[in-house]
Parts: C-alpha cells; structure tokens; sequence
C-alpha cells in the first residue's frame, strides 16, 4: 500500500502503471475477519506513522507569516 502524499514526497520512486490498483482503498474493502488481528493492529499502527509523517510533511511547506514577508 501506498499513501498518495508519500508518493507526491517522493517522485523518483515508481510503480506499476496497471496491475496494483486493488490496492487502492484496500482498507476499505475488508472486513475485520477478513485478516488476522495481528495484521490489524499492523494496519492501525501503519496508519497512525502515516497520519503522523503527512502532518510532518505539512507542517514542513507551511508558509511562516514574518518581518520578511510584511510589505512596506
């Protein structure tokens, strides 16, 4: 699985043009039998280190409003 803005954070990686979209929303699609709880608890965690490194991301092209940035 990939998260879109990993993706968009780094452009030189590839990947497949066709055969992976089923990976798309792959979460969305299965139910909580579906995969060992393990595997669950991997998903969650996975998906909290990504929560956490989009806000890193964001925070990083956030614009700082300062003396530089006043006109005159």
């Amino acid at each position: 699985m990939m998260a879109g803005w990993w993706l968009q954070d780094h452009p030189e990686f590839k990947t497949l043009e066709c055969g992976g979209e089923w990976l798309k929303g792959f979460c969305t699609h299965i139910g909580k039998d579906d995969l060992h709880p393990l595997d669950w608890d991997h998903l969650d965690e996975l998906e909290t280190w990504h929560k956490e490194k989009k806000r890193e991301v964001q925070n990083d092209t956030q614009f700082e409003v300062g003396s530089s940035a006043q006109v005159m």
